[in-house]
């Protein structure tokens, strides 16, 4: 079973990453923009305050999540969206429903056949999902890091001051510790589990109503607060590196992960029935 998991794995490896590296340049090109762009404000302050801030690769990674305040009607100022958030899960998820169902017509018949194991399909599916979104974050991350080394200082320390300025946070009682968890770690969980819902959906429907179904629950989660939305979870506007609506974000990652497994169960009930050979 694991020589057969790890042929299929090696496959989806290949295909589904090596091969599209041109997903991987788009996104390192968006990354580059982003740290291009915020270093460029960094350096305004300097200019407006006659001082010498270097932002460090967690000041970056708190440009990409900061996120928006929740929509409220009261205040009659529409939202102010996130477009750099938005985009970042945007183009990670219109890559993930469109390979499994590309992968599931061109080469489902003749691996299922070798293997003799739809579980085991779905199971190196599962696997690339997950490897897909470390990989996507770490590029994210490098990305951030070559940028700091050049233009910043290598830390994981936020700067008070930056934070401050550009996002009007105060993270002066915030621990190391809560900074790495809430910045580093809880985005990618979150956005694994719904790369995998995503994946389940699309042997459903088209990929890209999958891609859209997404979309609008990127969308809905812009627009409101709620722990039924797990992308609130991964707005640091929204969670304050403690969580949202007495919900922790230790519990916010803790629902990904069941979510997820979730998830690959009902893809795995839905692969088995489905007629392919």
């Amino acid at each position: 079973m694991i020589h057969n998991i790890i042929l299929l794995l090696k496959h989806d490896i290949f295909e589904g990453i090596f091969h599209k590296w041109k997903f991987f340049l788009v996104s390192l090109l968006f990354f580059s923009f982003v740290d291009f762009v915020f270093i460029k404000s960094v350096n305004s302050i300097n200019i407006n305050y006659n001082i010498n801030l270097k932002c460090s690769i967690t000041d970056l990674t708190l440009n990409m999540f900061i996120g928006n305040e929740p929509f409220d009607a009261a205040i009659k100022k529409g939202i102010n969206l996130s477009v750099i958030w938005f985009v970042f899960h945007s183009l990670l998820f219109s890559y993930i429903g469109f390979y499994v169902v590309d992968d599931l017509k061109k080469n489902a018949t003749s691996f299922i056949l070798r293997v003799k194991s739809k579980k085991q399909w779905w199971t190196s599916k599962f696997i690339w999902c997950v490897l897909t979104v470390i990989i996507y974050f770490a590029l994210f991350f490098t990305v951030s890091l070559i940028f700091t080394v050049f233009f910043g200082k290598v830390s994981f320390s936020a700067d008070k001051m930056i934070a401050s300025k550009l996002f009007e946070i105060n993270i002066s009682d915030i621990s190391v510790y809560n900074i790495i968890f809430t910045l580093f770690l809880l985005p990618m969980i979150i956005a694994v589990s719904i790369a995998v819902f995503e994946a389940v959906i699309s042997l459903i429907l088209k990929p890209f109503y999958s891609f859209l179904i997404v979309v609008c629950y990127l969308a809905a989660s812009a627009f409101y607060c709620s722990v039924y939305l797990l992308f609130n979870f991964s707005m640091i506007i929204r969670n304050n590196f403690y969580g949202i609506n007495g919900m922790t974000n230790e519990c916010g990652i803790f629902i990904a992960v069941v979510f997820a497994f979730i998830c690959y169960l009902a893809g795995l009930f839905i692969i088995k029935r489905k007629n392919i050979l």
